[in-house]
């Protein structure tokens, strides 16, 4: 008798302790999940791979794209987020190819594919180590998700146990959201201005 009371103790000891791992233990989601740098606007944030300084964010109401004496005017029904930053590449060349808006509502929006072929784009751009390049990101987005939002930023969408950046924007309110962002390819490949009107 005293034998089974033993064995039931050590089963349900047991059933306890293997209980308790389940619900403490992390799961694979969130030991791979990518490890976040923090900064603001302004800060130079440094990844595994790559570094970046967020310098400006501007919203607008439409982005012109000018090339030549040809442009082409993107409209949306939100808002377009233009993020101008510096980037550069940390040991070796690289292409960070991954950013996204977070929205205060935990929302995520992608960088827009609707300018495939615009001069200085992240995605676009060859980084190498120690020189910087000027760089832009643009997303499209509700007006209701353009405060305190975040920058993701990483080296591909897809980064387990690397860097991510998250650059807290301090978008001021209420909102100003300026008409038009005319960017104007120079006369050298990746060579671009921004014109905010």
């Amino acid at each position: 008798m005293i034998r089974v009371l033993g064995s039931i103790a050590g089963l349900t000891a047991a059933i306890a302790i293997l209980y308790s791992l389940q619900q403490t233990m992390p799961g694979y989601a969130d030991i791979t999940r990518p490890i976040a740098v923090h900064g603001a606007i302004g800060d130079r944030l440094m990844a595994r791979n790559f570094e970046l300084t967020a310098t400006k964010v501007t919203l607008a109401q439409r982005i012109v794209l000018r090339t030549g004496t040809r442009e082409r005017v993107f409209e949306t029904t939100g808002l377009w987020a233009v993020v101008e930053a510096q980037a550069a590449a940390r040991h070796e060349s690289v292409t960070v190819t991954a950013a996204s808006w977070l929205g205060p509502s935990g929302s995520r929006y992608a960088m827009s594919q609707r300018f495939p072929t615009m001069p200085g784009l992240l995605p676009s751009e060859r980084l190498e180590p120690g020189l910087p390049r000027k760089v832009l990101m643009l997303f499209e987005l509700p007006e209701s998700q353009a405060k305190d939002a975040t920058i993701l930023v990483s080296r591909t969408p897809f980064t387990p146990i690397d860097n991510e950046l998250h650059i807290k924007t301090n978008v001021p309110t209420p909102l100003f959201v300026r008409n038009v962002a005319r960017i104007t390819r120079g006369t050298t490949p990746g060579d671009w201005r921004l014109e905010i009107q």
